[in-house]
């Protein structure tokens, strides 16, 4: 079994939580990504690569500075919590590769971080 392990920052602002709370206000945060996932000898290819940790970034990626003025939550249809967006980043990168176990990690500025993994059934 292999394990593979990819990290990226990316900039980008969103606004999430009750009204009266001060991440109501949109806000930016730098988020650092990580992703780590297994894959076996049968899931490499003919260059004997198991998923491209460039692709892997490209997904992180999108995240950076986007959405304008709305910052993340012009990008998704769902509240840009930690959570939502660990989740989010699991699903886009599981729909492009075979993966034994992924785990996906969401750091939300310094100190606060979120995982989000599911094992394969």
């Amino acid at each position: 079994m292999f394990t593979a392990h990819v990290e990226e920052t990316v900039e980008a602002a969103h606004s999430n939580g009750p009204p009266l709370h001060k991440c109501h206000n949109m806000h930016g945060h730098s988020w650092r990504i990580e992703a780590t996932w297994k894959y076996t000898e049968t899931d490499l290819d003919d260059y004997g690569w198991g998923p491209d940790f460039g692709a892997v970034k490209s997904i992180i990626r999108r995240l950076d500075h986007s959405g304008g003025d709305r910052g993340l939550n012009a990008l998704f249809s769902f509240a840009p919590s930690a959570e939502n967006i660990a989740r989010w980043l699991f699903d886009e990168i599981r729909a492009g590769w075979h993966m034994h176990h992924l785990i996906v990690i969401v750091h939300e500025g310094k100190g606060n971080s979120v995982q989000y993994d599911q094992e394969e059934s």
